[in-house]
């Protein structure tokens, strides 16, 4: 197994963690399966200092037997115990949830890799990008490489949601120097570009500085048929940087019309690595009034897309920066 990652700061974001580290150790085939009282041990072998040293179980260890227990305080113990309980009661929700669509299947006590699941490479590449969350800058990743792919990423999740083809989709983003789709750098001409594809008027904001995509990585429609303006957009925003979607948003020029003269008002999309849950009520609840975006986390792209609905040349850099984070991971 890998090593357990750093302790988390609250009992609810260690539940994410560890559910989180089971992921990465059956999805990496680092180990088949991974147990309850696997998990548990693992947790109890690296107590806080602040806990007891008694990690009695309900049956005593020899030489015990005579202690009351209610003289005996609970142990450490009892405490991994219910750590891994609630992780592995994560792990039975996602799998609850998603259904075919999660890749690990959990059985009672026992978390194994999915037999039917049919998006390995897409699985394992937003599992290594959640693991440099997991151990921080250990595996030496600066994201330049893992936030460009994420940022190619992003049209192919927006397009499945909406349920359009590749031809009603492009990357407008400019992570790593340039855009994608055949989209030029220059921002005027980009947009007018996007303007011509997607038969939606040119916004009256023009000179702006090259390179710019304002916060929309990614960009969807759904087109009619016809070449009138009016249809279902989708405009994303991509992040590979920890608990940093809440804070993220495309820039109000995309909604005001200044950059494209929407006829019907996008939706807003920013899609992230870690999981929804981390993020507690009281967090959601306190968001800005202006935050409109609809969540995407690893679990709904997983939900979305299958690698076959990849072009074979990204899903190929994917396995390979996969394989490259892998090698440090195990070193």
């Amino acid at each position: 197994m890998y090593a357990r990652p750093s302790r988390a700061t609250t009992s609810s974001e260690e539940t994410i963690q560890i559910a989180d580290w089971i992921e990465l150790n059956v999805l990496t085939e680092e180990e088949s399966a991974v147990s309850l009282a696997e998990v548990t041990a693992m947790i109890a072998a690296d107590p806080p200092d602040d806990s007891t040293t008694s990690e009695h179980r309900l049956d005593y260890p020899a030489g015990l037997e005579d202690l009351d227990r209610a003289d005996m305080s609970p142990g450490y113990w009892e405490q991994a115990e219910n750590t891994a309980e609630s992780a592995f009661l994560e792990l039975r929700q996602r799998s609850e949830w998603f259904g075919a669509r999660y890749p690990l299947t959990v059985n009672g006590e026992s978390a194994t890799a999915s037999s039917c699941f049919d998006s390995g490479a897409i699985a394992s590449f937003l599992t290594l990008l959640r693991s440099r969350h997991l151990y921080h800058h250990a595996l030496g990743d600066d994201g330049e490489v893992a936030g460009e792919l994420f940022e190619e990423l992003l049209p192919h999740v927006l397009r499945g949601y909406l349920g359009t083809n590749r031809d009603s989709s492009i990357r407008f983003g400019v992570s790593g120097g340039s855009r994608g789709s055949e989209l030029p750098l220059q921002t005027d001409d980009a947009l007018d570009e996007l303007s011509r594809r997607m038969h939606e008027p040119r916004g009256n904001l023009t000179g702006l500085p090259n390179g710019r995509d304002y916060g929309g990585d990614g960009i969807a429609w759904k087109a009619l048929g016809d070449s009138h303006p009016g249809k279902l957009v989708a405009i994303g925003q991509a992040t590979i940087s920890q608990q940093e979607w809440p804070k993220k948003h495309p820039s109000p020029k995309w909604k005001s019309g200044a950059l494209i003269k929407f006829l019907t008002q996008p939706t807003i999309v920013i899609a992230f690595v870690e999981s929804i849950s981390l993020i507690t009520k009281a967090e959601r609840d306190g968001l800005p009034e202006e935050f409109s975006a609809l969540p995407f986390d690893r679990f709904r792209i997983l939900y979305i897309l299958r690698d076959r609905d990849l072009p074979s040349s990204l899903r190929k850099r994917m396995e390979n920066w996969t394989g490259q984070m892998l090698e440090r991971l195990r070193q």
